[in-house]
């Protein structure tokens, strides 16, 4: 629930040093991710489980367009390390896309 969502986070402090998304969708990841980026701040570090795993193909495209516009900057890659880890770390680094 996107309103549960919005209040829970006025509740928060910023900003934030680290989040965890864990959520299996992107769909799901990308309200969540909104509703607290005021908070984030060019150091947060963000983590993101499940990207590339097959059986969440939706988490590694919305991370991709997240890439591509600008809004975080990739700084770590577990695959690079270890294959089928499938975490990642990003900052935040501009204004998150149009949802």
């Amino acid at each position: 629930n996107a309103r549960a969502l919005a209040s829970s986070s006025r509740q928060l402090k910023g900003p934030l040093s680290f989040v965890w998304l864990d959520l299996d969708m992107g769909v799901l990841m990308d309200p969540v991710l909104r509703s607290i980026w005021s908070k984030c701040g060019p150091d947060t570090i963000i983590g993101i489980d499940d990207v590339g795993r097959p059986e969440t193909p939706t988490v590694a495209p919305w991370l991709d367009k997240l890439i591509a516009s600008g809004a975080v900057e990739l700084i770590f890659n577990s695959d690079e390390i270890a294959p089928n880890t499938f975490i990642r770390f990003v900052k935040k680094k501009g204004d998150l896309p149009p949802a």
